[in-house]
């Protein structure tokens, strides 16, 4: 992806791969402007099955992960709370399997408020992605995962009206795999 679309943020790496050979899958997250990343001191990224349905739907869980912590599932596996600088240096998640899986992010301003979330229902299976261009092909080759999956954040209504961070990561102009760019 070039760095000139305003929407990404942060390029922020993670291999969704186990011991059993499951494949990797690369994870960016897409914050909506480099302010709201910088505003973000730590985010983290959750794993939730999405093969259930009713209340434990894949819809059903982004509509409450929108608006509170879910507790009628547990994520199948969590980055935990990390600086959004070192997610873009990439993360490992093993053990998320292949199947349908809610995809759910969150950052945190220095409070910790939450002040950005996004939700991604996506199939994992290891395969590259047939209609993704030749560019991110590339980036998922050069990063050796089959596919990038990427979650957009959104800002909530407690992000600050006057933004306070300053830069916290060293930013580049032309993306790399793993890099911070904008």
């Amino acid at each position: 992806m070039s760095c000139s679309r305003l929407l990404l943020a942060a390029s922020a790496t993670a291999l969704l791969a186990s011991a059993c050979g499951e494949p990797s899958v690369g994870l960016r997250l897409r914050f909506p402007s480099r302010d709201t990343f910088v505003e973000s001191a730590t985010a983290q990224i959750d794993v939730y099955p999405g093969d259930l349905t009713g209340e434990q739907s894949p819809d059903a869980i982004c509509r409450a992960l929108s608006r509170v912590a879910l507790t009628s599932v547990s994520p199948l596996k969590s980055t935990g709370p990390r600086d959004p600088c070192a997610l873009a240096a990439g993360v490992a998640l093993e053990g998320v399997g292949t199947g349908r899986r809610v995809i759910f992010a969150q950052a945190n301003d220095d409070k910790p408020a939450a002040i950005l979330r996004g939700c991604a229902v996506v199939d994992i299976s290891g395969v590259p992605d047939p209609e993704a261009d030749e560019e991110s092909r590339n980036e998922a080759s050069a990063a050796g995962v089959a596919r990038f999956i990427e979650v957009q954040l959104a800002t909530l209504p407690e992000y600050p009206a006057e933004p306070r961070a300053t830069a916290k990561c060293s930013f580049q102009e032309k993306c790399e795999p793993g890099a911070v760019c904008f």
